[in-house]
């Protein structure tokens, strides 16, 4: 029960923080932040994705990171890696990880 008041809590303050952000401009978002392209671009292996351009701030990933530990996000993947029934509406293991290579 702990862990869902926690997950309704992570939904609820993103939830929260979304609507606070409707009215903003990607304009006023970086003029408020000079480095707003640097601080939201990430690259790895070859790829590169730019976010500053997203109705985002420092803020929503942070609620980001706080949803993905309410809900376990790490156990979730670790248990779908390991062919766990993590499909609830079947009880099964996601084998799509499995055979693209990355399973188990």
């Amino acid at each position: 029960m702990r862990q869902e008041n926690a997950r309704e809590a992570a939904w609820s303050a993103l939830e929260r923080h979304a609507e606070s952000l409707r009215g903003t401009t990607l304009k006023a978002l970086f003029a408020a932040d000079a480095k707003r392209t640097e601080a939201f671009t990430l690259s790895a292996c070859g790829l590169t994705v730019d976010h500053s351009k997203q109705r985002l701030t420092a803020e929503t990933l942070a609620l980001f990171e706080t949803l993905a530990a309410a809900v376990d996000l790490t156990g979730q993947l670790r248990d779908m890696r390991a062919g766990a029934p993590v499909n609830i509406t079947e009880n099964r293991a996601a084998m799509h990880v499995t055979l693209r290579g990355a399973g188990g």
